[in-house]
């Protein structure tokens, strides 16, 4: 009986550490998303800002 209760034990504790994996691998994923977006979007908006000057440019030298 005793056996029985620490394997049971024993797989409550392994359930538990393997939810708390899987929570600590979202929370990864989830920061590396965030700042993978955060990135492509100051990299789109500094060439949307270079292409604006282009433009800007380029009208004020036809008139």
């Amino acid at each position: 009986m005793e056996q029985r209760y620490i394997d049971i034990v024993i797989d409550v504790h392994i359930r538990n550490a393997r939810q708390l994996r899987s929570e600590a691998l979202g929370e990864i994923l989830r920061t590396t998303w965030k700042k993978s977006v955060a990135w492509l979007a100051r990299l789109a908006n500094r060439r949307l800002e270079a292409h604006i000057v282009a433009a800007r440019s380029s009208a004020k030298a036809m008139y």
